[in-house]
């Protein structure tokens, strides 16, 4: 399957990537962040640009959403931003 992971450079998201690659699959990163891997494809889209976000699952099987704010303080400090 083509699958992306939303926030597959983060601690969660690169275990889910490592994953689905063991597991066969074609697997695209969509965060900002570059992923720990060279053999997934890399799109560097915010999930706030929802325009960007649609263009980058057309044509996947799946899509792994798993993007969040590391930081809860940054959450507490700006919880609209």
């Amino acid at each position: 399957m083509r699958v992306a992971v939303t926030g597959g450079s983060g601690f969660i998201g690169s275990h889910v990537v490592d994953a689905l690659l063991a597991a066969g699959h074609h697997v695209t990163v969509l965060d900002l962040a570059r992923p720990h891997r060279e053999d997934v494809c890399h799109n560097p889209v915010s999930i706030l640009d929802s325009y960007a976000l649609t263009d980058a699952v057309v044509g996947l099987d799946a899509v792994f959403h798993l993007a969040a704010v590391a930081d809860v303080n940054d959450v507490v400090a700006d919880p609209i931003g």
